[in-house]
């Protein structure tokens, strides 16, 4: 990331927050710690952000102009350029529960997943998605935040927002995906009936070469909300590995925290016994996937209580996130991946 993308981010974050003035053994505290890891001089103005939004002061903490180096010494970009598409969740994770596909567009491509894998015209993708019931259409490749995704119903050609299927198609270019609506099991249900609730769970590639887990948290759409990002103002709580909700959730950016849901549900304590298994799963699905070190999950559980795998992100964003775990997301293995990733950095001038 450079320098004018760093200036770009802090000025967004920063903008109306009372910053707190770490303390003399606050700065010294962050420089001890990175500067043996690293080989660099901190910016400490990261972990002033994230202390002035939390009141709680962390040495861990991620700096934000470190993340794009750790994300992509880890999970490559000439990787992830080709192998982050969803439309080609099937063949990667064959065997995994995934959401059923309807249509797949990559590169400009059509397919028919119901039908088989041969590839069809662009006429035959209209004329097959002339009636759909709640499905879910979005992009394939580059999306992030939940932009692009939409329900979709269409009846006799004509979509639920009044505009034509062929002329939708057409919008969504030449990567995009149409899938069947989920729906949550009852006990995410409940937290908010409107949306797809979602873990998103970090998994790490150690230096052994076995995926580790590291983090999750559960996102929950808000009241009438279809989706659950964080981004598009959804809230965020951290979950225990037994399946336990931490005491609030809170809205990532403006930070504020909550204790219950938008329907008044009870977040602190509330219990997702099947979590273990989830971790599991993300875990197993990482084995799939030796390109990555670091992948970013969302999986959940649906009305049958299956467990399915909604996306996988090679990487994800772990800045502004750590407003809910007052740490970093990879503090468990924080000391070994800065050091596999600035290993050859270590003789660097200060910066």
């Amino acid at each position: 990331m450079n320098r004018i993308s760093i200036n770009k981010w802090w000025r967004y974050y920063s903008k109306g927050v009372t910053l707190k003035q770490l303390t003399k053994e606050q700065k010294k505290q962050i420089q001890d710690y990175y500067r043996p890891l690293t080989g660099k001089k901190i910016d400490v103005k990261w972990h002033t952000l994230l202390y002035s939004l939390t009141g709680v002061f962390n040495v861990k903490y991620l700096p934000f102009d470190l993340f794009h180096k750790i994300a992509y010494s880890l999970s490559p970009w000439e990787y992830h350029k080709i192998l982050d598409d969803k439309n080609m969740y099937r063949q990667l994770f064959h065997g995994f529960n995934l959401p059923e596909r309807i249509v797949e567009c990559s590169c400009g491509v059509y397919y028919l997943p119901q039908e088989g894998e041969k590839e069809v015209t662009f006429e035959e993708v209209v004329n097959y998605c002339q009636n759909l019931e709640e499905c879910i259409i979005k992009p394939s490749r580059d999306s992030s935040g939940g932009q692009g995704v939409a329900v979709l119903s269409v009846k006799r050609g004509i979509t639920n927002n009044g505009q034509s299927i062929k002329n939708i198609i057409k919008h969504y270019g030449n990567n995009f995906l149409i899938e069947r609506k989920l729906e949550n099991c009852k006990i995410l249900k409940k937290l908010n009936p409107t949306s797809l609730n979602t873990f998103r769970i970090l998994t790490y590639r150690d230096i052994a070469g076995k995926p580790q887990y590291l983090k999750a948290f559960l996102r929950i759409g808000r009241l009438g909300g279809v989706i659950d990002n964080a981004s598009a103002g959804g809230i965020v709580c951290p979950i225990s590995p037994e399946g336990v909700l931490g005491k609030y959730a809170c809205t990532t950016f403006p930070y504020k925290e909550f204790e219950t849901t938008d329907n008044g549900t009870t977040i602190g304590g509330y219990y997702i016994e099947m979590f273990p298994q989830l971790i599991q799963t993300a875990l197993d699905a990482h084995a799939r996937l030796p390109y990555f070190n670091l992948i970013g999950w969302d999986i959940t559980i649906d009305k049958d209580d299956k467990i399915v795998i909604v996306e996988c992100n090679p990487p994800c964003d772990m800045r502004i996130g750590q407003v809910m775990f007052k740490t970093s997301y990879i503090s468990e293995y924080q000391e070994e991946i800065l050091e596999r990733v600035f290993k050859n950095k270590k003789d660097e001038k200060n910066i």
